[in-house]
């Protein structure tokens, strides 16, 4: 019996590894092959480390020369199943191989690359796309903890070190007009720079896909709320069964993964309420919103609504929309239409 591949990804990131790692769990297997070390170790019983399935040591080469290499390594092991997580290509990658500072030209690379890699797992592995919908874009507002810096190779950052490189690197223009290092300053700042709804920075949003090729096509959401039918739909296409043994141990894990990814959607949910509410002085309670959450909520303010906040000297959001109403006044800023 050939061995089968399988190859998950996704734009932007919204749990391709917990699905790699619950191919190899519920298929029985207990040991899975890590091409970064080219040797075989041990399948982890639960992949949960903080808000992510990052305890799982997944195959993850980026871009496609990478997945080429990953795919020649897997090509020379004797095994049954083989799962890899293929993404873009890094933003320092594609600026150093092209020698160049014009961010259109480098993300639109990201973009082609990123197709090439789309085309080469339909044709040699089964494929699974995970789409995530515009409708639950502010799902993607926060920067990953300690994710990959933009431009230094093979170095990670904290949250706060890798925005402030995006605010160097995207913004410098407007970081050097509005440098105050207060809160409030910041989020107006940010708020100015942000789009939440179209978000290239160092990715491939609005990549022209060509989902005419084989894969499996598997919206985001029904990943996080209809886990039970979404994998049998997973494996039943990939051609293998579930053991019900490890079914019945996948599944709480599932439900603590899960419920962290919905507490996330939950703000896309009640977003426009929220504005609603915050410009017809509606009673709303908001919660212990982030600063990333605070920073959309002034954006979308700014950019459709022509309004923006007295924020000095405010240092967290009120809890109720109605004590935001209090703050509104005519944006004063000049700034495109994109709305």
């Amino acid at each position: 019996m050939s061995p089968t591949t399988v190859s998950i990804t996704s734009i932007p990131s919204v749990g391709a590894t917990f699905v790699d790692w619950s191919i190899q769990f519920l298929s029985g297997q207990t040991r899975h092959y890590y091409a970064k070390d080219d040797r075989w170790i041990d399948l982890v019983a639960n992949p949960i480390v903080n808000d992510n399935a990052h305890n799982y040591k997944k195959n993850h080469p980026d871009g496609l020369d990478q997945t080429i290499k990953t795919l020649e390594k897997i090509s020379q092991q004797g095994g049954e199943l083989f799962t890899f997580y293929p993404t873009a290509i890094k933003y320092n990658t594609a600026y150093n191989q092209l020698n160049t500072d014009d961010k259109t030209q480098i993300i639109d690379y990201i973009r082609h690359d990123f197709n090439k890699v789309f085309e080469l797992c339909s044709q040699k592995t089964k494929l699974i796309f995970i789409d995530s919908n515009p409708e639950i874009s502010l799902y993607h507002i926060k920067i990953r903890r300690n994710g990959a810096f933009l431009l230094k190779e093979g170095q990670n950052g904290t949250v706060e070190e890798l925005q402030q490189e995006v605010d160097d690197h995207f913004f410098k223009e407007s970081f050097d007009h509005f440098s105050s290092n207060n809160k409030w300053d910041i989020r107006e700042r940010r708020a100015l720079n942000f789009r939440p709804y179209n978000n290239a920075i160092g990715g491939v949003a609005d990549v022209n896909i060509n989902f005419g090729l084989p894969h499996l096509w598997i919206d985001s959401r029904s990943l996080w709320t209809l886990g039970d039918q979404t994998f049998n739909k997973i494996m039943n296409y990939i051609g293998l069964s579930i053991d019900p043994q490890r079914f019945n141990q996948w599944l709480p894990i599932y439900q603590q993964w899960a419920s962290r990814q919905l507490k996330i959607l939950d703000f896309c949910h009640e977003f426009s309420h929220i504005i609603d509410s915050i410009v017809n002085n509606w009673d709303y309670q908001l919660g212990d919103l982030s600063f990333e959450q605070e920073v959309v909520i002034q954006h979308y303010l700014i950019y459709k609504h022509n309004l923006n906040l007295k924020t000095w000297q405010l240092e967290k959001f009120p809890s109720n929309t109605k004590d935001l109403h209090k703050l509104l006044e005519a944006n004063i800023h000049s700034v495109p239409v994109i709305y």
